[in-house]
C-alpha cells in the first residue's frame, strides 16, 4: 500500500493545509483547509490536486430575493457535506400557499421546482378538466419539451422550441387561448414556424392534413413542374395518399425534403 504524503502546511493556490483529518466512507483521505478569503473547508487529497480556492475565485449568483414559479427565495442555507465536500448550494423558499422549503440551486433555475406542490393540485382539481383532450394536449407539449426520454426532446432542445412561460405555468391559459382561436376536438395544434415555440402568436388549430404539410419532414413531390406536398397532389388527382405515396417510393414521382429556414423556404 502506497504511504500517505501528508500535506499539512502545504500551500496550494489560496489554500492552506490545516490538518488531516481521517477518511471517508469510499477511502479517500480527507484535509482540513483553510481558504485567503477565510473559508474553512474540509477536501480530499484528489480534490485539492486540482483546486486552487474555495470558490472564491469563481463566485456564484446568489438567488435571494428571486422569485422562480410560486417560490420565493428567502435565504441561502448551509450546503450538505457528502464524501467531504459541500453538495449543490441550497436556499430556503417560500411558496405562495406559505409553505417553506430547502431547494437546490440548479431546481429553482432549471425550472424542475416551481411550487411546494400546490400549483399541479390546482390545475388538477380546480378546472375540473383533467380528462379532457385539451388538457392531453397541454400535457403532451410539457413533456415533449421538458422531458429528455421523450423521443422529440433532442429535437426541439437543438432549435431552442419551448412552451411559454404563460401556458407552462397554468392550463386555464392555454385554455383560454384554445377557445378564442377556433379550438374544436378535430383539430390538432400546429406551430406556423416549425423552428419557433409553442406561444399565442406561433400556434392554430388546423386539420392533420394541414399539419402534415407543415411539418419539417414534409416531403415534396414534382407534380406538373410544381414541388408540392404528397396530400396535395392526391387531392389533385383525386387518389387516395397511400396511393401517391407508394407511386412515389417507386420512384413515379422525384421528390426532395423541405427544410425551412428563418427567411426563406428553400428545397435541398
Amino acid at each position: 500500500m502506497a504511504r500517505m504524503i501528508d500535506l499539512t502546511g502545504e500551500k496550494i493556490g489560496k489554500l492552506s493545509v490545516i490538518k488531516y483529518c481521517g477518511k471517508n466512507e469510499r477511502g479517500d483521505n480527507l484535509w482540513k483547509v483553510k481558504c485567503e478569503c477565510g473559508n474553512e473547508r474540509i477536501m480530499t487529497s484528489s480534490n485539492l490536486s486540482h483546486a486552487k480556492s474555495c470558490g472564491c475565485l469563481h463566485p456564484k449568483e446568489d438567488l435571494t430575493g428571486m422569485k422562480f414559479g410560486r417560490w420565493t427565495v428567502a435565504k441561502r442555507v448551509e450546503s450538505k457535506i457528502i464524501n467531504g465536500r459541500k453538495n449543490h448550494r441550497r436556499y430556503l423558499c417560500i411558496c405562495e400557499c406559505g409553505t417553506e422549503k430547502i431547494l437546490p440551486a440548479y431546481s429553482l433555475k432549471h425550472g424542475l421546482s416551481k411550487s411546494c406542490g400546490c400549483l399541479r393540485k390546482d390545475n388538477l382539481t380546480t378546472h375540473n378538466m383533467s380528462n379532457t383532450r385539451l388538457f392531453e394536449i397541454w400535457s403532451e407539449i410539457k413533456y415533449r419539451c421538458k422531458n429528455n426520454t421523450h423521443e422529440t426532446y433532442k429535437t426541439y432542445e437543438k432549435k431552442g422550441i419551448k412552451m411559454c412561460q404563460e401556458w407552462e405555468s397554468d392550463f386555464m391559459n392555454f385554455y383560454r387561448w384554445a377557445v378564442e382561436n377556433g379550438y374544436v376536438d378535430d383539430l390538432t395544434i400546429d406551430r406556423i414556424d416549425n423552428n419557433k415555440g409553442y406561444y399565442p402568436e406561433n400556434c392554430r388549430w388546423v386539420t392533420n392534413k394541414v399539419q402534415m404539410n407543415n411539418q419539417d419532414r414534409s416531403v415534396r413531390i414534382l407534380y406538373k413542374n410544381e414541388w408540392l406536398p404528397i396530400s396535395k397532389v392526391a387531392e389533385l388527382e383525386k387518389k387516395p395518399y397511400m396511393t401517391i405515396y407508394s407511386r412515389t417510393r417507386r420512384g413515379r414521382y422525384p421528390k426532395r425534403r423541405l427544410y425551412e429556414t428563418e427567411n426563406e423556404n428553400r428545397i435541398v
